[in-house]
């Protein structure tokens, strides 16, 4: 996430502990297969690979695709367990629609070395039979 800016992003997501800052933001798209809740985690304990120490991660719909316009179904500051300043956040998804999730880091200075990698993980619901 070093590297990473904020060129294109939708704005502030509403969470944001104090409405930001954020910067480096990273983004997924994710088209589910079933509809249903889906659950988006870069928590450490979730478990993923993340080492960045503060998140914020928002998930929206977009008629336009990555160039917007962007409405926001989801957000999350602060909701980890063990890392507690990393984001978990749910949304009712519908299949065949695309969806783009973008996780900032909050605040403005680089991470320190060790906490820069972001790993999201997807938790769909149990298919039914």
């Amino acid at each position: 996430i070093t590297d990473a800016t904020t060129t294109g992003d939708p704005n502030v997501p509403t969470c944001a502990f104090l409405g930001g800052p954020v910067s480096r933001s990273i983004w997924y798209s994710f088209t589910p297969s079933v509809s249903g809740s889906h659950t988006f985690s870069v928590c450490a304990d979730a478990p993923t690979a993340t080492t960045v120490n503060d998140t914020v991660l928002a998930v929206y719909t977009s008629a336009g695709g990555c160039a917007g316009p962007f409405t926001q179904i989801a957000c999350d500051d602060d909701t980890c367990v063990s890392e507690a300043l990393q984001s978990v956040a749910a949304a009712t998804l519908t299949s065949g629609t695309t969806y783009y999730i973008v996780v900032w880091l909050y605040d403005t200075p680089a991470p320190t070395a060790g906490n820069t990698a972001v790993q999201l993980r997807v938790t769909a619901p149990a298919p039914s039979f």
